[in-house]
């Protein structure tokens, strides 16, 4: 799984992922609240988890 997030540091504005499943962003959803926590839910039963700036700032 590849994602990538854009923050303003306190509220996520944006994100994106690829995974087995297929490709998904926000504009996939009526409530961000339920993207995010679908996103959550792939990282964690993950074994390959890719992402852009992932130590310092995504997680």
């Amino acid at each position: 799984m590849c994602f990538d997030l854009e923050s303003d540091g306190e509220k996520i504005n944006e994100f994106a992922w690829k995974s087995r499943l297929g490709v998904k962003s926000e504009a996939d959803f009526k409530k961000q609240e339920d993207g995010v926590a679908e996103l959550v839910n792939l990282i964690n039963s993950g074994s390959l988890i890719i992402g852009q700036n992932i130590k310092e700032f995504d997680l």
